[in-house]
């Protein structure tokens, strides 16, 4: 079957770029990543692919710059959105999102208890994906397998491996996950952020993963309808 190649090798490149970048800020943030992230072209990459998919919302990059550009530094920037990044997504009393899949198997945008939730179906189902990869994760890494940055790294291995190896069964892998299994709860989790009034930062970094899942939708689902033509 040939090999499927609808974007050029630098729009697969700004693709995985930008993917790593939603990575690292979905991990939570340190001294190293700030000092990256309060440089102005740190998405730039993202405007690269919004030439292309169109899905960011309007005015979604000039927000996230616009707030970034308040802290005078990026010990400043550090300090703030730690505090944030705990409040929302781990601390027990005060967690409005949970970063993890299970919490959202259900499809529910009602408050939830994220640590009776965790292992779920989600779960168990991104175990049997590694193991069917011959992955494994870190030793040093507690937290469960459908954390919303692990499957962003999921993603980036299906897809830099896809494309590195021309492999179209990993390229449709890649759509499916993308498409089927990610975009369906991160939509409810970028939702769920809506409620987040006192810090803008997150709210708008997960707007700008719901766009960039959906314009790898698109682009992939083009993919898919080609390979299916060829088998």
């Amino acid at each position: 079957m040939r090999p499927i190649m609808l974007l050029s090798k630098k729009q697969q490149s700004a693709t995985l770029e930008s993917l790593n970048i939603l990575c690292d800020i979905f991990w939570g943030p340190d001294i190293t990543k700030c000092s990256r992230l309060i440089k102005r072209d740190y998405f730039q990459q993202f405007e690269k692919l919004d030439a292309i998919w169109k899905h960011t919302s309007p005015g979604v990059l000039d927000n996230l710059r616009g707030f970034i550009g308040n802290f005078p530094d990026k010990a400043s920037l550090f300090n703030f959105l730690e505090e944030v990044y705990i409040r929302i997504f781990i601390n027990a009393r005060t967690s409005i999102v949970p970063l993890y899949q299970s919490c959202y198997d259900n499809g529910s945008t009602q408050q939830i208890e994220p640590r009776a939730l965790l292992m779920g179906p989600s779960a168990v189902l991104m175990q049997e994906r590694f193991a069917d990869k011959g992955l494994s994760l870190a030793n040093n890494l507690n937290e469960p397998p459908d954390h919303l940055a692990i499957e962003l790294e999921y993603l980036y291995f299906l897809l830099q491996e896809g494309w590195s190896k021309q492999d179209d069964v990993l390229i449709l892998e890649a759509a499916a996950f993308n498409g089927d299994c990610m975009l369906p709860w991160v939509t409810v989790f970028h939702d769920r952020l809506a409620a987040e009034s006192d810090c803008p930062f997150y709210p708008l970094v997960a707007a700008l993963l719901v766009a960039y899942l959906k314009g790898l939708k698109n682009t992939l689902k083009m993919q898919h309808g080609d390979a299916l033509k060829q088998r």
